[in-house]
């Protein structure tokens, strides 16, 4: 599985290792990671100069998407190609990527 992620910052180079370690060896589409907030002009996503609109080619089928607070944007693209999703900014057990399905 790929890793594609937005932003730096020790926190997000944190999730970035744990992510790899987890789904080392395991196939599947592009896992995009985002930073939290993801955006908060819903134009660049947050402490890089990458627009939202940059990530939407990057999402795929059997691929995952997470960030926190996702733009409407990035979720029905997500949602139109068969990408799995996880806004962190949502209290809904049924949003969550449990670690079995990445």
């Amino acid at each position: 599985m790929e890793i594609r992620s937005f932003g730096v910052g020790e926190r997000m180079g944190e999730c970035e290792r744990a992510l790899r370690k987890q789904t080392q060896g395991k196939a599947g589409g592009r896992l995009i990671l985002l930073p939290i907030p993801t955006t908060g002009d819903n134009i660049y996503i947050t402490g890089t100069s990458a627009e939202i609109s940059d990530v939407l080619p990057l999402i795929e089928k059997d691929g995952a998407l997470v960030g926190y607070a996702l733009p409407p944007i990035l979720r029905a693209e997500a949602e139109r190609v068969g990408a799995k999703v996880y806004d962190a900014a949502l209290d809904d057990v049924g949003e969550s990527l449990r670690e079995e399905e990445l």
